[in-house]
């Protein structure tokens, strides 16, 4: 499985409005994927504790992707723990294949097991070593 990998970190954003206009802005069909990710909040969070948050949307004909977004701050985001949230990882994938969009949130939520993991996505600046804890999440994907 292959897929598109963005990392941004620290990000002054302040509500759950403002991300996904970040990461609306980072696509073409941006009206789609708000109003997707809006109908998808509504239906139940995606805040699943910890600090996390994994909002995800499935649309035709798309290139799988992951955006990671590690904020400044704290944000409230309705999650199921009722504590505020600090890393986002956005997940994109084709409506068409529904299995793979199963496959990787399972796999991304399998990385939130590992202490050692999560204290590399919330303090490490190092870019090159949060693309290489992605890279093994891929190798996962494919091997399973």
């Amino acid at each position: 499985m292959t897929f598109d990998l963005d990392i941004y970190l620290d990000q002054n954003i302040t509500s759950q409005t403002e991300v996904f206009m970040f990461i609306c802005s980072l696509f073409e069909k941006q009206y789609d994927i708000f109003n997707e990710l809006k109908k998808r909040e509504q239906e139940i969070t995606t805040g699943i504790g910890n600090g996390i948050a994994i909002p995800h949307v499935k649309l035709n004909n798309v290139i799988p992707k992951l955006v990671f977004i590690r904020l400044q701050h704290k944000i409230y985001w309705n999650a199921l723990d009722k504590m505020p949230i600090d890393l986002v990882f956005f997940l994109l994938t084709n409506k068409q294949e529904p299995i793979t969009h199963l496959q990787l949130l399972k796999n991304l939520v399998g990385l939130f097991n590992s202490q050692t993991t999560m204290d590399i996505l919330s303090k490490s600046n190092d870019t090159e070593k949060i693309k290489q804890l992605f890279l093994e999440f891929a190798t996962h994907s494919v091997s399973n």
